[in-house]
């Protein structure tokens, strides 16, 4: 090989190690178990016998996360996960009459999502994220007049976020995110579940 061949192959290599060494260590890439703990505003609007009446809650959630960040590019960060709810979330009470005075009430129990996020590191410790997300839940409802049951739902999200890199392995952040879920029915009414959340969110990153 060529003297000068030697010397365009040297740059290269010296060019491209700092780049890929970056890419390999950058933040918020890896796989990634984590926490969430979320203040939650619950909505039920409803329809049919119940149709005009909505209830309302407010609750907070306890998530449990596990995903994985894809380094995109010099700043652009792709993170897919997974969650479960560890407890039941309440929706409220709703009142009508029928042979007297009767009430609904209404939780989310059993919830899950898949979430993609797309990230710009806007600094080497900081990250903006758009969060897109696909939900199912478990819907119980308690009629006074016509007993228990439950329903499955499911819905999409979609939220904004912020995280900071504590260092390689500890992430903080906080999420804001709307999940509107899909409108069930049972009996004579039905009911169309709508969530806001605010969630703070504490990573560790292998």
């Amino acid at each position: 090989m060529s003297h000068n061949k030697t010397a365009v192959l040297i740059a290269l290599t010296l060019g491209i190690l700092p780049i890929a060494s970056q890419a390999a260590d950058a933040n918020f890439t890896g796989p990634t178990i984590g926490a969430r703990v979320s203040y939650v505003d619950n909505d039920v609007d409803y329809s049919g016998f119940l149709a005009g009446r909505s209830s309302s809650d407010n609750d907070t959630a306890f998530d449990l996360s596990a995903g994985y960040g894809f380094n995109l590019g010099k700043d652009w960060v792709l993170n897919v996960g997974a969650s479960y709810t560890l407890n039941d979330t309440d929706f409220g009470t709703v009142n009508y009459v029928d042979g007297g005075n009767q009430t609904v009430t209404a939780k989310l129990k059993n919830h899950w999502s898949l979430s993609i996020e797309p990230g710009y590191r806007f600094a080497p410790q900081w990250l903006g994220f758009v969060s897109l997300s696909y939900h199912n839940a478990e819907g119980e409802y308690r009629d006074s007049q016509l007993g228990t049951g439950t329903v499955d739902t499911n819905g999409f999200g979609y939220g904004l976020g912020l995280s900071y890199a504590y260092n390689r392995n500890v992430e903080v952040g906080v999420e804001l995110k709307q999940i509107d879920f899909s409108r069930e029915t049972v009996n004579l009414s039905s009911g169309e579940p709508e969530v806001t959340q605010f969630a703070l969110r504490l990573n560790y990153r292998f």
